[in-house]
């Protein structure tokens, strides 16, 4: 199929998915390197995992196409997205109407110190909820609610909007 249906001169996916790893293991082994010679530099950032974790669960519990994303503000006042995963819930006729599924979302940041917020695009709403910064040893638990509800119910009606671009709810975070 593959052969069939692609420009056998260009890169597929997966092969460029395969070259960003290799060359993202180069810089991890030259770090891991320079960690032996100064092991006080394993408490930094490393190429793969920032010196900090941001972590939370996200609970689906209603009809929803939802995208999660972890915010940075920069310097200059904008917001730059770190990482962000989907959501699926969908009702049909052999469906639960409501569904109980918790996934996890882990994002490596620099430091405690940035302006983090999380960003909701899509259909939908989902619950946000255990916030927290880890460096592995300390916990900074977020501050202010324990869980919260982002996003708008999805319409039981017509066509929705799905602006992928667009945030429909952000929390800005405080730990």
């Amino acid at each position: 199929m593959w052969v069939r249906t692609r420009d056998p001169r260009r890169r597929g996916p997966n092969q460029e998915i395969l070259r960003q790893d290799a060359a993202r293991l180069a810089e991890w082994g030259e770090w891991l390197r320079r960690a032996v010679a100064d092991p006080d530099r394993i408490r930094d950032a490393s190429p793969v995992a920032g010196a900090w974790h941001f972590r939370c669960r996200i609970h689906n519990f209603a009809p929803a196409l939802q995208q999660v994303a972890l915010e940075r503000r920069g310097p200059d006042g904008s917001w730059e997205t770190l990482h962000a995963r989907f959501t699926l819930e969908f009702r049909a006729f052999a469906a639960r109407r409501r569904s109980r599924l918790c996934r996890a979302f882990n994002v490596p940041i620099d430091s405690p110190a940035d302006r983090l917020r999380l960003a909701i695009r899509g259909i939908g709403q989902v619950a946000v909820g255990a916030i927290e910064l880890t460096d592995g040893v300390h916990r900074l638990a977020a501050k202010g609610r324990r869980k919260k509800i982002l996003g708008r119910p999805a319409r039981t009606r017509g066509w929705p909007d799905l602006d992928l671009t667009k945030n429909r709810a952000v929390w800005n975070l405080r730990f």
